[in-house]
């Protein structure tokens, strides 16, 4: 027959047992709402940040985007601070992505995914290439950054945004105007 105390002496254990498993699930929460927390703290640094380079853009930020594409030799430097305030940006937005995804609030290859996916675009000029190699130096922090960037740099042609953005004008050309008379159909 079982004895009182052994049953106690087992509920006192797995008692026991249960409150140290709940320490460590609150635990990990803590360490999880830390990383959450050092993630939307960074962000908001970024944002801060962003926000005033967005507000170098002006109201030109287009056309400097497009000389830095299709003849960046004679860019002035108010357009070439325009469109470093552009690549900040973007650079900032992949930075971000990172900080996102170690916090667990981004899936798993998110960062890298990211960076594979716009570099062409963002970075897809002769311009954006020179500026990368200047501006890669600020990020040494981040090995993650600068080899992903190397990587699909390293696989897009140079000129990708230029020959998008003529091909679409090519393609759009052939678009007939839209009137009045749609509206009736």
């Amino acid at each position: 027959m079982v004895k009182f105390h052994q049953v106690n002496d087992w509920m006192k254990l797995i008692g026991n047992l249960g409150v140290f498993l709940g320490l460590l699930l609150v635990a990990a929460q803590m360490y999880q709402s830390n990383n959450i927390a050092r993630a939307e703290q960074e962000a908001e640094a970024s944002k801060a940040y962003q926000d005033l380079e967005i507000a170098m853009l002006g109201e030109h930020g287009a056309a400097a985007w497009v000389k830095s594409l299709m003849d960046p030799a004679s860019m002035t430097l108010e357009e070439i601070k325009i469109v470093d305030s552009y690549l900040v940006n973007a650079l900032n937005f992949l930075r971000r992505t990172d900080t996102r995804e170690k916090a667990g609030l981004e899936p798993e290859g998110a960062f890298e995914a990211e960076i594979k996916s716009s570099s062409a675009f963002f970075f897809g000029s002769a311009f954006a290439r020179i500026w990368y190699q200047n501006e890669k130096e600020h990020h040494a922090d981040n090995p993650d950054l600068i080899r992903y960037m190397d990587q699909a740099l390293a696989n897009h042609e140079e000129d990708h945004t230029a020959k998008w953005m003529l091909r679409i004008q090519r393609d759009i050309r052939l678009l007939p105007p839209i009137t009045m008379e749609d509206l009736k159909n």
